[in-house]
């Protein structure tokens, strides 16, 4: 699984692990993260301003 945290982080003023949705693991997410499943990808640039590239690279292998 791949996120982009900081488009969550923009939106809320949360990061992932501090939110409901994470720590009640209402979709297993905080299950798939502690198991080594959740992929954190740093890439630069401004909210939703991802290059065609860094998509490429780290997006579209996941879909």
């Amino acid at each position: 699984m791949i996120l982009v945290e900081a488009l969550l982080y923009c939106a809320i003023g949360l990061y992932l692990d501090e939110t409901q949705l994470y720590i009640e693991d209402w979709i297993g997410l905080k299950t798939l993260d502690e198991a080594g499943r959740v992929k954190y990808i740093s890439v630069p640039g401004y909210h939703l301003d991802i290059s065609q590239s860094d998509i490429e690279d780290y997006v579209l292998p996941y879909l």
